[in-house]
């Protein structure tokens, strides 16, 4: 089973959807088996995000997640690790005291977005995020799907 971790600040809104579709993905061609995907903040708040969670549901995604801490277990847990942002990879890169997992940005396999950070929606928007995240989503897990 491959396992895959979304990071994001709080864990109420990028990560989550990140995780949300990349979910839907899996559960639409019935792979479930295997994969397994979470998502987690260095700093989480309580609640996913309202506005994102209307944004997603507008997309077709339901997003189900409570928020959580980034652990130290999961830099072994987790097969890859897809930071929202350049500086939040740099610091999970810094902070894995195992130097296993593989540490990316979220866009690290994203055919329209690549190398871009995932912007803070209440900032940019949450279209253009939901753009990115769609996006991202979607190629990482057809770089799965095709990862021998």
């Amino acid at each position: 089973m491959i396992a895959v971790l979304y990071v994001c600040q709080a864990n109420i809104c990028r990560s989550v959807a990140l995780q949300g579709f990349l979910e839907k993905l899996i559960a639409d061609d019935e792979l479930e088996r295997f994969y397994h995907v979470d998502s987690c903040g260095l700093h989480p708040g309580s609640n996913i995000d309202e506005a994102t969670l209307a944004e997603a549901k507008k997309r077709g995604v339901e997003l189900v997640h409570i928020p959580r801490a980034l652990e130290l277990a999961d830099f072994c847990t987790f097969d890859y690790i897809l930071a929202a942002t350049a500086s939040l990879q740099k610091t999970l890169l810094s902070q894995d005291p195992f130097k296993t997992a593989s540490i990316h940005l979220a866009t690290h396999f994203s055919t329209s977005y690549k190398g871009e950070d995932l912007p803070d929606p209440y900032s940019q928007g949450f279209d253009k995020l939901f753009d990115m995240v769609q996006d991202a989503a979607l190629s990482f897990f057809n770089y799965l799907k095709n990862s021998p």
